[in-house]
């Protein structure tokens, strides 16, 4: 029997993370180091880093822009790819919150959720395979992202991820066609294929 998306709409079942720009990016290291006894999950310094106090793979990721200008303008975008250019993100340089992450229960929830959005006429800004996420990142009436995302392996699982070769070499991800994701979830692809959408593009380490 085909897999079905909910029809009624469905919440996250929690606030995975949130991202920051910023001007101090070791200062800020240590500030949610000392504050929230967080310890550093992966460290991309000068460009970023990823932090975390619990169980979750990260809870505050960080990254690193110029000082802000002293008119305290938006400053201009900055263009982060992976090395092979497959993907890119653009990020203000001016320091503030980058995105907010919403995780959900199942790939069905968030597909579910893409449909819905589509209908109503919210088209996502990107569509990123991350490896220990599969996320779908919007953008709200005055510009900050919202990541909608699952899961796609344990915590700790995600954790060893954070701390590869594969990792080091393409933080960003993969992106994809959420289209083809729901008709591959439609016509019953097993989940764990739907999970490495994109990474078919990806060369070998």
């Amino acid at each position: 029997m085909a897999r079905t998306l909910p029809t009624t709409p469905v919440s996250p079942y929690k606030l995975s993370h949130a991202v920051l720009r910023t001007a101090h990016l070791d200062e800020t290291i240590r500030h949610y180091q000392v504050l929230l006894n967080a310890r550093v999950v992966f460290d991309q310094r000068p460009n970023g880093a990823g932090l975390t106090y619990d169980e979750e793979h990260h809870r505050i990721a960080l990254v690193a822009v110029p000082a802000a200008p002293a008119d305290h303008g938006t400053g201009e975008n900055i263009h982060l790819a992976d090395d092979a250019g497959t993907v890119g993100l653009e990020f203000s340089s001016a320091p503030g919150l980058e995105h907010l992450a919403f995780t959900f229960e199942s790939l069905g929830a968030l597909l579910g959720m893409y449909v819905r959005a589509k209908a109503a006429g919210f088209k996502p800004v990107y569509c990123i395979n991350h490896g220990p996420t599969v996320s779908i990142y919007y953008a709200d009436p005055d510009g900050h992202k919202n990541e909608m995302m699952i899961d796609t392996m344990p915590m700790e699982l995600a954790d060893e991820c954070l701390h590869t070769p594969e990792f080091a070499a393409n933080p960003i991800g993969w992106p994809f066609d959420p289209d083809k994701l729901v008709a591959g979830y439609e016509a019953d692809v097993p989940l764990a294929e739907l999970m490495n959408i994109g990474r078919e593009r990806a060369p070998a380490i």
